[in-house]
């Protein structure tokens, strides 16, 4: 697995708009253009939350906001506030 090829992705959909769309839609020429082992891809596929992606390398912040641009369900429960609010009062950060 490449954390570096997974934050880079994650780096570019907060970069532009056409990159989130192309990560939320899926577009199969991520796999090409980042590098995506079958294993990370499968892991974007199925909608991962912070908890899925900081494990293998992908820096907290970016494994939140990963998952914002992947998970529509995950972005519609919680904002980004409430998300290190939870963590913090956890432990977690």
């Amino acid at each position: 697995m490449s954390p570096s090829e997974l934050s880079r992705m994650f780096e570019d959909g907060l970069a532009s708009r056409d990159a989130w769309h192309a990560i939320r839609t899926l577009d199969a020429t991520l796999v090409d253009r980042y590098g995506l082992s079958a294993d990370e891809w499968e892991i974007v596929r199925n909608k991962p939350t912070p908890d899925k992606l900081a494990p293998l390398g992908v820096p907290p912040l970016l494994a939140m906001w990963g998952s914002f641009i992947c998970n529509p369900e995950f972005e519609r429960a919680m904002s980004a506030r409430e998300y290190f609010t939870t963590a913090v009062s956890n432990g977690e950060h």
